[in-house]
């Protein structure tokens, strides 16, 4: 059996899950207030939700009679929980959105924006995934595209071949998801070696009827891409080992 994930830094009574808070929206029982900047925001948003920094939010004592659920990206949920423990401490009733934009997005949550980029609320740019890999400690999966496609890095934590994915009714995948201590907290990334096949892998994931997968723009050349550039730009970049990231450094084939 494949070895489990410690548990994530996330802290479980701080989430709501997305179906108590579509219900909550409808009833107006809540606020949501996004986390993200201003112009992400605007780019792809929930309907009726705010855009508030944290010092914005102790302005307004009013909302100390509402409850406040916080929405972020969903990949990323660090913003989002450190706003939530901060109002908290402060008197007010704050809980996160487990799995932010892209839970409501496939639970049939309305939103509002750019059609193109909310459609793409699953990619994470090479800059957000590297800025997860020490925070929500993703699970990376590398997808074969070709057999004896020779994998860049020991740095992952699983391998799927690409064409499993659909052939084998997506039982590879859902094997690879048995990793993730929670489904919400422990983001799934699928990355292949250069990201042209996105589209068509998670076309073949949501025909499988898997949700909150993500898949890394420019895959692993796009990555190191940008590690290059901060390298260049910013001095060393450190390297870390899978076992940095409090998971297990065996790869499991799929």
């Amino acid at each position: 059996m494949a070895k489990k994930f410690p548990a994530s830094p996330v802290p479980m009574a701080l989430l709501s899950d997305v179906d108590t808070v579509m219900a909550q929206h409808r009833e107006g029982q809540i606020v949501l207030m996004d986390t993200r900047p201003a112009d992400v925001f605007e780019s792809c948003h929930i309907p009726d939700s705010i855009n508030v920094p944290l010092y914005g939010i102790r302005t307004r004592s009013f909302l100390k009679k509402k409850s406040i659920v916080l929405v972020g990206n969903g990949f990323s949920l660090g913003a989002a929980v450190s706003m939530g423990e901060e109002l908290n401490k402060a008197g007010y009733s704050a809980s996160v959105l487990a799995g932010g934009l892209l839970a409501w997005q496939e639970r049939g949550g309305r939103l509002a924006g750019d059609p193109f980029a909310c459609h793409g609320l699953a990619v994470v740019s090479p800059d957000l995934f590297a800025e997860s890999l020490g925070r929500e400690q993703p699970l990376m999966i590398y997808v074969k595209e070709e057999e004896g496609e020779r994998v860049p890095s020991s740095f992952f934590h699983g391998l799927l071949n690409l064409s499993s994915i659909s052939s084998d009714g997506g039982q590879a995948l859902r094997d690879v998801l048995g990793l993730r201590d929670n489904f919400f907290l422990r983001p799934l990334v699928l990355i292949t070696g250069d990201g042209r096949d996105n589209a068509v892998l998670q076309r073949r994931v949501s025909a499988e009827g898997i949700r909150q997968v993500y898949f890394l723009a420019g895959g692993w050349k796009g990555y190191e891409e940008y590690r290059r550039k901060q390298q260049a730009g910013m001095g060393p970049v450190e390297k870390r080992s899978v076992g940095d990231y409090g998971c297990s450094p065996t790869v499991h084939q799929y």
